[in-house]
């Protein structure tokens, strides 16, 4: 019980996504903007209907390759951790 697993941690930051980048401080923007792009899925998209401006406007059309290249990234991890998994079974 005392243990996260990698579960716990991806539900923790699904919270993140739920609140404005805005209420975090600049540490945690820039987190939640390039290492982990939660921002790019939720925030920065929603700008468009809260206050348009060219950089907001930018900003979400980012939305679609920062995604296409987190996905490439994970999917790569998955297939180097499969490599690497043995199971216990038979």
């Amino acid at each position: 019980m005392g243990n996260m697993d990698l579960t716990d941690n991806v539900y923790d930051f699904q919270e993140f996504s739920k609140y404005l980048l805005s209420i975090f401080n600049k540490g945690f923007q820039l987190l939640f903007s390039v290492i982990i792009p939660i921002g790019f899925t939720s925030y920065y998209p929603s700008l468009i209907y809260l206050r348009f401006s060219s950089t907001n406007l930018i900003l979400s059309l980012l939305t679609i390759p920062v995604s296409i290249l987190f996905f490439v990234v994970s999917w790569k991890i998955w297939h180097i951790a499969l490599r690497h998994y043995s199971s216990s079974g038979q």
